[in-house]
């Protein structure tokens, strides 16, 4: 009780949990934080400040740290992400939250479903070719994809945006703290994340691996997915590499970058 009436009495919180939102916090945090009491008290470097709009005190290392590095250094900056500017802040906020937690580039997520939704981050996106019956959402989900998650292609569309996000995550969650057999994690390059959207086997495959070959027939339904998929085929070999499958993310991840926000 000593230390809520010391916080009073100093006019930095009004209340003892007012520094939840938008209220510099306690100057004795550890990291600039929301101050004693608070389950937040401790975040590192201050980069929430962002993401739930807290300002640290500053007499507080962190703030100390930002007023060091003056208003144009990327400390004081909005964290920024391809094609932000085009989504809601807290549909950002989110994509940063499940790329953070999974362990990839958030740029990578954003690129991928700005191919998926043709640039609209729709959650009842349709696919252009076969609107009725095919894939729907961020991630362009099959019925059997939405199976998987305990969902249906038609619940997803009826979803907005930030309320399909979280099966976006539960789509990524299986590859979390997956390694590859260098080490290095299961999904650490953008071929990796995108491979695990559109072919998933192909997530361990380098990436001059054939996904679809011309001639060939796939799956019980014997799909001539090289068709499907032809416009893949960057050098028209007849054959679609998990490297050509994953270029038209990149030039999306580059467009993207013109959209930051």
């Amino acid at each position: 009780m000593q230390d809520e009436d010391r916080v009073k009495r100093s006019g930095l919180l009004p209340e003892p949990l007012a520094g939840w939102r938008g209220i510099r916090c306690h100057p004795d945090a550890p990291a600039g934080g929301s101050g004693p009491g608070s389950s937040r008290s401790a975040m590192p470097t201050g980069m929430d400040v962002d993401v739930l709009r807290w300002e640290p005190h500053p007499h507080s290392p962190v703030g100390l740290l930002l007023a060091q590095a003056g208003p144009g250094s990327r400390l004081n900056a909005p964290r920024q992400i391809a094609w932000g500017a085009l989504v809601s802040p807290q549909f950002k906020k989110r994509v940063i939250e499940i790329s953070d937690e999974i362990g990839i580039d958030p740029d990578w997520l954003m690129a991928i479903m700005a191919l998926e939704t043709g640039r609209t981050f729709r959650a009842d996106q349709r696919n252009t070719q076969n609107p009725k019956s095919g894939p729907v959402g961020l991630l362009q989900f099959t019925e059997d994809g939405a199976s998987s998650l305990g969902t249906t292609k038609d619940a997803l569309a009826a979803m907005n945006a930030l309320q399909q996000l979280e099966y976006v995550q539960k789509w990524f969650a299986p590859y979390k703290g997956k390694k590859k057999a260098d080490g290095r994690a299961l999904l650490s390059s953008l071929e990796d994340v995108y491979a695990a959207v559109h072919y998933p086997a192909a997530v361990r495959k380098a990436d001059e691996a054939t996904l679809y070959e011309k001639g060939k027939l796939y799956g019980k339904k014997q799909r001539d997915l090289y068709k499907v998929n032809s416009g893949l085929d960057e050098n028209h070999d007849g054959r679609v590499t998990r490297g050509e499958a994953a270029e038209a993310v990149r030039k999306l991840l580059e467009e993207g970058k013109d959209h930051a926000g």
